[in-house]
C-alpha cells in the first residue's frame, strides 16, 4: 500500500529545479511514497491554506523542498546592512513546514544552494537535518541524499506501524 507524502514545492520551476524535482519524485515513486502537492496532484475551489491542511493529513510525511523563487539582487534589511544576490523560496515552505511540524510529520528539507538560510532552512531554529543541493540529478543518486531518504522511510514504515497496532 502507499503512502501519502505532501510535498512542498513552488509550482513554478526553473529548468534545473523540474530536472531535479522528476528526478526525485522517481526515487519517491519506486519507494512506493505518493506524492501530494497543492497544483501538481491536488486541486480544489477552497482556500489554498484550507486545501494544504485537508492534504496533510492525510499524509505521513513531508519534504520541504526550498527553491529559488526571487532574487534582491540589492537591498538592507531591518538593521541596515547591505544585502546582495539573496535567493528566496516560495513563502508557502514556511507555511507547510509549520504545518507539518504540529502534525508531527516526519520531514525531508532540501533548500538549493544560495536561498536564504531562514525559517525552516535556518538549522540553528530548526530540529530537522537540513540537506542543501545544487540540484544536480546526480545528488539525488549519492549517499548524501540516499542514506537520510531511506533513513526517513524507515520512520514513515514504523508510524504507519505504530497506527495499525
Amino acid at each position: 500500500m502507499k503512502q501519502n507524502i505532501f510535498v512542498s514545492k513552488p509550482n513554478g520551476l526553473t529548468d534545473s529545479q523540474e530536472q531535479f524535482w522528476k528526478k526525485l519524485e522517481g526515487e519517491l515513486t519506486s519507494r512506493n511514497l505518493e506524492v501530494r502537492s497543492i497544483g501538481y496532484s491536488d486541486y480544489s475551489i477552497k482556500t489554498p491554506l484550507q486545501q494544504v491542511r485537508e492534504v496533510m493529513r492525510e499524509c505521513e510525511g513531508a519534504i520541504i523542498l526550498g527553491f529559488r523563487q526571487k532574487q534582491i539582487q540589492t537591498g538592507v534589511d531591518r538593521n541596515e546592512n547591505k544585502i546582495s544576490d539573496l535567493y528566496l523560496p516560495t513563502a508557502w515552505n514556511n507555511l507547510e513546514a509549520g504545518m507539518a511540524y504540529m502534525l508531527n510529520l516526519p520531514m525531508i528539507i532540501i533548500v538549493e544552494t544560495g536561498v536564504a538560510k531562514e525559517g525552516i532552512f535556518d538549522a540553528e531554529s530548526s530540529d530537522r537535518y537540513i540537506m542543501e543541493s545544487n540540484l544536480a540529478p546526480s545528488w539525488i543518486e549519492g549517499d548524501e541524499f540516499l542514506q537520510p531518504l531511506n533513513e526517513w522511510r524507515e520512520v514513515l514504515f514504523d508510524s504507519r506501524s505504530q497506527k495499525t497496532t
